[in-house]
Formats: structure tokens, C-alpha cells, sequence
């Protein structure tokens, strides 16, 4: 029953051409953000809901984001919600008195978490997308809105920008840069929302298939500068799945992305897929490839982390594609996700990499003299990257089970010597953090997370026929069982992928918990 329903998770990402995604404060805020500048070009029918979902969804301290984050994680957030509520603040004249008394109270709220606490300092902010020049352009504009109307508010922004000096330096020379006529990488593009300054704006990028860069922040900014109408960017902004309730996902579509990934997560719980649901599949995949490889979705930028996992996936199901396009990314000692310059390494990329040029030698041993070098460069970096205690970390995601799940599924096929001591680390890892309740997380016990350690010690976990990985799968699944049917708010659902703010990949983490179940009755059972 578990593996069906799981089954049925793929068929629905397969036939859903946009993939299904949590809601975003960052997004949500940024139409409310353009539709208080343009009403014209984004129509209220876009912005009253999405205003109406930031005044429904603020915490009781003032912030925006999931409270079972950290505060550095909301600082985003929160930043462009009050950023469009002082925006909002402006349009009063067409507002109803109503809405202005809520909207000003709620900026009130937000204003004071965000200069009456700490800051957090860039030290100690998550390595989500483009953070470095997200902060310093929300405060810059926070602050530039507040000036006339509330010197005093403005002030204490100020203060609390002081920390990122360093970053509006960056932010500074990026927009000089554009402003200048120098073309930006699309994953910069993506962020377009940023170079949307009121004293200097910049030429407004092109739209594909009604989005600038699959960023409805980066689309809403855009539309609202257009000096014409463009329905396809308000058809794509009015896409918003009704679940969401008048927000905005921080991404949009992910289908790529959400495809192989839920593909990929059935593949390593052991769930075996028809000749049909192989085929249906392909046929799926297929029409994204291009030489150089794919993106999350296309207009994303081609990158080696979802073109690793793609091509694994078509391994997979019986393909034999070329790997080759994997080389383009491969630099002196790792394999970078861009092309172009990143701060930080991938593992998960370099996991991903490694996993699908093991699986092509697999399949065809004569590719070793072409790719054996080149895995073990991924490899030796997988290992080295391992903590002392056992797991791994990874700039895509929040929780370290993420970034481990990802390391000890590419490491299993290979007979390096190292990987049993490795994944013997990563069992004592996994064994020594579970909590009471039987769940594992960062922050809090979620479905997700304690569905990548339960699948790691179902399937390949040492000393499987050991009473202690029995007993943590147990609890794993008795855990797995009763969370399923917790609310989209609750603490097992905490958002843990790293964007311009944490989300969601919804049908993905069904995927993963039907995985998981499967795994561990089938490993109970003792069939696997």
C-alpha cells in the first residue's frame, strides 16, 4: 500500500507541469511590494491576497518565517514584509482605513523585532540564495521608505544595518556592474528584485513564458516597472496553487527538479518502478536535456546538481545518456554547481556527480577511462567533507540528514575502503541523535529529516542486524506514521531547502516519508 501511494506520488509529479511548493513570505511580500508601486500592472486581484496572507501570517514577536526556525533564518523574510507594508503604508489613499490600521500596526510589530533584538550579525546568516546582497538591499529600501514618514524608525534601521556594511559594499558594486550594461548570470537575474531601485533602476529583464527567471519576486518587481501590459507575467503571478492561500512560492516551476528528485527518492527506498511507470518516465524527462545539461526548471540556470541527479535518474530507468556534459563543471579539486564563480562547494553536487558517473561506469565499464578520475575527485571530496562525528553539511539545505543521505547514497557502489568506515560513522551518528519521540531534526523533529535517517538505516545502515539500528528504525517509523497527518504548520513540516528563504519541495517530502515507510517495513520484515 505504501509503495502504491508512493507510486502515486511520482505519477503526480510527472503530470504536474510546475511542481508543487511550500509558500513564501519573500515572494508574497515582494507582489504586494509591486503592486503598491504599479496597481495598473499588478492588479489587486494579485496583491489583496497576497497582503492579506503577510497580516494573516505574522508571529506573535513581530517576524515572518516558520517560528521553529532561528532568527537568522527569518531576517529575510521579515525584511521584505515590512518592506512591502511600508510600500503599502503609502497607498493608503486607495485603501480602506481598515486595512491601513492593520497594515501600519503590523509594520509597527515588524519594525520592532527587527531593532529591538540583536540582529543577526553575516557571521551568523544561513547560506541561502543570494543573502549577501538580499539583506543589504531590503534594509537600504526599508530604510529609504521610512525617512520622511518616521525619522525615528528610520534611525534604529539604520543601527541595525550597520553589521552588513560590508555587504551594501557588495550590493553597491553588483548594481554598478548591471547599470553599467555587463551582463549577469541568470541565477542573478533570479534575483532581479534587488537592482529595482527607485533612484537608479535598471533596464527590466525579458520575460519567459510569463516569469523573469522562474521568480515570481523577480516577475512581480518586473511587471510593476513595465511601461505596458504583460498578461503572461500576470497569468504566471495568478498560478499560485489555492493551497497557498494568496502567497507565492519562492520558486516557480521546479518541475525538473521535483521529477528527479522524487524519482530518485523512491529508487534509494528500494521501491520498484514498472516497465510502465519506467517508460512514463522517460518520457517525462526527456524533453528537458539539452548537450549541456538542465536546470531545476527551465529559464533556471543549467547546473551540475540537477543534471548529476538527471542523469542518474535516466541511468536508473534503463537509459544510457552522455555524461560527459558533467565534465563542464568539474574544477581542481571538486565539481562546482555553476559555471560561473559560487562562494561555497556543493557536497550534495559533488554527491550527486559522483553517484551518476558511478552508475554510468556500472553500466558500461569502458567509460572508466573517461570518468574514473573525475569520480574519484568527487569522491576523495565527499569523504574529506565528513565531520568527526559522522554526518554531513550542504549550502542546499538546512538539516545536515539532507547533505548526509545525499553523501552515503553515492559512496555505497564504490569499494573504497573508506566508505565502511564512514558509513559507520554516520550509523553511530544517526543512532546517537535520534530523539525521544523517535524523529530526527535540526530544530525540531520533522517528517522529512527522519525520513532520510530512517531510509540510510533501513537500506544501508552498519550493523543492520543489530538491536540498536532495529530499535532506531522502529521509532523512526512510528514516528513517520503518526506525523503523516500533520497540519502544512506544524513543527514536522518546518521547511529545511535553502532559497531566498527556506521552503519546501511538498510533493518531494511525501515522497520521502512514503519512501522511508517502505524501506523500514520491508527492513522489519526482514525481505531487504
Amino acid at each position: 500500500m505504501t509503495a502504491d501511494l508512493a507510486l502515486k506520488s511520482l505519477s503526480d509529479a510527472l503530470d504536474d507541469p510546475w511542481g508543487l511548493i511550500s509558500p513564501s513570505f519573500y515572494d508574497t511580500a515582494h507582489v504586494v511590494r509591486a503592486w503598491s508601486r504599479n496597481p495598473e500592472r499588478v492588479p489587486p486581484a494579485l496583491g489583496a491576497p497576497a497582503l492579506a496572507f503577510l497580516l494573516d501570517r505574522q508571529n506573535p514577536d513581530g517576524s515572518w518565517g516558520r517560528p521553529s526556525t532561528p532568527r537568522a533564518y527569518r531576517l529575510v523574510p521579515t525584511l521584505a514584509a515590512a518592506v512591502a507594508l511600508s510600500a503599502r503604508t503609502r497607498s493608503a489613499p486607495a485603501a480602506a482605513a481598515a486595512e491601513h490600521d492593520r497594515v501600519l500596526a503590523a509594520l509597527r510589530h515588524g519594525l520592532a523585532h527587527l531593532t529591538t533584538q540583536p540582529v543577526p550579525r553575516p557571521d551568523d546568516m544561513p547560506d541561502t540564495v543570494a543573502v549577501e546582497y538580499l539583506v543589504p538591499a531590503l534594509f537600504e529600501e526599508l530604510h529609504a521608505r521610512l525617512a520622511d514618514a518616521s525619522p525615528g524608525d528610520a534611525a534604529r534601521v539604520e543601527h541595525a544595518m550597520r553589521p552588513f556594511v560590508p555587504w551594501r559594499g557588495l550590493l553597491r558594486l553588483l548594481r554598478e556592474h548591471v547599470r553599467a550594461g555587463a551582463a549577469v548570470p541568470v541565477q542573478r537575474d533570479h534575483c532581479w528584485e534587488i537592482f529595482d531601485a527607485e533612484d537608479a533602476p535598471v533596464p527590466v529583464p525579458p520575460f519567459r513564458d510569463g516569469s523573469v527567471v522562474c521568480s515570481p519576486a523577480a516577475t512581480a518587481a518586473a511587471l510593476a516597472r513595465c511601461d505596458r501590459d504583460v498578461p503572461a507575467a500576470e497569468k504566471y503571478l495568478a498560478l499560485s496553487p489555492p493551497a497557498l492561500g494568496g502567497a507565492q512560492p519562492v520558486v516557480l516551476p521546479l518541475v525538473v527538479f521535483e521529477r528527479v528528485w522524487v524519482l530518485t527518492a523512491l529508487l534509494h527506498a528500494g521501491i520498484p518502478l514498472s516497465a510502465s511507470v519506467r517508460a512514463a518516465a522517460i518520457a517525462a524527462l526527456r524533453p528537458f536535456w539539452t548537450p549541456a545539461g538542465v536546470g531545476a526548471a527551465p529559464g533556471l540556470a543549467i547546473e551540475a546538481d540537477d543534471t548529476a541527479n538527471y542523469l542518474l535518474a535516466l541511468l536508473r530507468l534503463g537509459e544510457e545518456p552522455d555524461l560527459s556534459c558533467l565534465l563542464a563543471f568539474e574544477d581542481e579539486a571538486v565539481f562546482r554547481t555553476y559555471h560561473t564563480a559560487e562562494r561555497n562547494v556543493s557536497v550534495s553536487t559533488n554527491a550527486h556527480v559522483l553517484e551518476a558517473l558511478t552508475a554510468g561506469m556500472a553500466r558500461r565499464p569502458g567509460l572508466a577511462a573517461q570518468f574514473a578520475a573525475p569520480a574519484a575527485k568527487a569522491r576523495d571530496f565527499v569523504l574529506d567533507s565528513q565531520t568527526t562525528d559522522g554526518h554531513w553539511v550542504d549550502k542546499w539545505h538546512a538539516s545536515p540528514l539532507y547533505a548526509t543521505s545525499c553523501a552515503v547514497f553515492a559512496l555505497l557502489p564504490s569499494s573504497d575502503p573508506r566508505i565502511g568506515r564512514a558509513v559507520r560513522r554516520t550509523t553511530d551518528w544517526l543512532l546517537s541523535t535520534q530523539r525521544r519521540d523517535g524523529s530526527w531534526g535540526r530544530w525540531c523533529g520533522t517528517l522529512e529529516e527522519t525520513s532520510y535517517a530512517v531510509t540510510i538505516l533501513a537500506r544501508h545502515g552498519h550493523g543492520r542486524g543489530g538491536s540498536a539500528v532495529r530499535t532506531a528504525v522502529e521509532r523512526g517509523l512510528r514516528f513517520l506514521d503518526a506525523a503523516s497527518g500533520s497540519e502544512p504548520d506544524d513543527d514536522a513540516r518546518t521547511p529545511l531547502w535553502h532559497s531566498k528563504e527556506l521552503y519546501s519541495p511538498l510533493r518531494l517530502v511525501g515522497a520521502l516519508v512514503l519512501g522511508a515507510r517502505h524501506a523500514a517495513r520491508r527492513y522489519l520484515e526482514g525481505r531487504d
